[in-house]
């Protein structure tokens, strides 16, 4: 759904029939010495909770960014506006590894705004950096 006004404020506020988990899996490879990016634009209107990170490669050094940029205007504050970070230099740890990153609240993301990695490799060779967002379609 496009402008939805379902907002809870914790996850435990949670409705069933007001959302449908759709999980959304990503992956990048991410070239040594250099920063690497990826964008995913939101077709409808999500909650985000968190995701899982799943590294191969990764050298001591290297982290990464999520933001929720404004590609397109969407919002009316000017294009490639970066609206929010959830995570900012988040360092990894080294070498092959899976965690999770979740929130106890929600953050809104409007359809037409877009996901965007940012991963700095700071190694020798590349790596890769996949996540499987913890979204939810927002019904009404």
């Amino acid at each position: 759904m496009i402008n939805s006004t379902y907002a809870p404020k914790k996850v435990s506020d949670f409705e069933a029939n007001k959302l449908n988990f759709n999980g959304i899996g990503l992956s990048l490879v991410c070239t040594a010495a250099a920063e690497s990016t990826l964008d995913h634009i939101i077709a409808d209107d999500h909650l985000i909770t968190g995701g899982r990170i799943v590294l191969q490669n990764a050298t001591y050094g290297d982290y990464f960014n999520i933001e929720v940029v404004d590609v397109m205007n969407v919002m009316g504050y000017g294009a490639g506006l970066v609206l929010n970070r959830f995570f900012t230099n988040y360092k990894v740890p080294e070498g092959n590894n899976s965690f999770a990153i979740e929130s106890l609240y929600p953050a809104k993301l409007y359809a037409g705004l877009y996901l965007r990695i940012r991963y700095v490799n700071t190694g020798i060779v590349d790596s890769k950096f996949s996540i499987n967002y913890f979204l939810h379609k927002v019904l009404i």
